[in-house]
This record gives C-alpha cells, sequence and structure tokens, in this order.
C-alpha cells in the first residue's frame, strides 16, 4: 500500500487494507499477528458501523468519518469518535483522553 496514497497527511505507521473477503475484524487480527500492536494505541478509522464493531471486538479505539457511506447522525449510535476530517486526528491520537 502506498503510503502517500492513504497517508497524505503522514498521520499513520501502519496502513492495512481489505484483502479478498476478509471481514474488518479478520483485517484487524491479521495485523495484530503480522505486525503486533498496542491495542490502546491503535485506532481503526471508516465510515461504517463495520469497524466500529471490530475495535469493539478486538479491543481497540474506532473513529468514524462524517463523511462517508454512513451520516454522522447514523454513526451516532454506536461507541465511536466521530471526525469530520482527517486534520482532527492530531487533537484525538496525541492525548487518548480525548477518545470517545
Amino acid at each position: 500500500v502506498s503510503q502517500s496514497r492513504y497517508n497524505p497527511l503522514g498521520y499513520f505507521d501502519h496502513i492495512v487494507t481489505k484483502q479478498d473477503e476478509e471481514t474488518k475484524k479478520d483485517q484487524v487480527q491479521r495485523y495484530q499477528k503480522n505486525i503486533g500492536f498496542e491495542p490502546a494505541r491503535t485506532w481503526i478509522i471508516g465510515d461504517t458501523e463495520e469497524e466500529i464493531h471490530a475495535a469493539t471486538q478486538c479491543n481497540i479505539h474506532s473513529i468514524s468519518v462524517s463523511y462517508g457511506a454512513r451520516c454522522e447522525e447514523f454513526l451516532s449510535k454506536y461507541p465511536t469518535t466521530i471526525i469530520h476530517s482527517l486534520k482532527e486526528l492530531d487533537n484525538r491520537t496525541n492525548n487518548p483522553l480525548h477518545l470517545g
């Protein structure tokens, strides 16, 4: 995966993309197995409830973007932090107390 294409702001150490038919939970577990990570310092960012469910199942943080497949009103029904721009990550990821 091209870091510059999917990481234009340079916020992420690693980016995991979907492989074939695997679920988001499978992606997180593959990442955990192949790369290793600290759950407390790991976020899944997405625009549907599938990422939120994967985060809950894998004990990591979920951040949802309000400008994707699901609207903010829909996503607010789930335990997630909602952002309106990737630039908001600066304030969210540097201080774990800001994570909802």
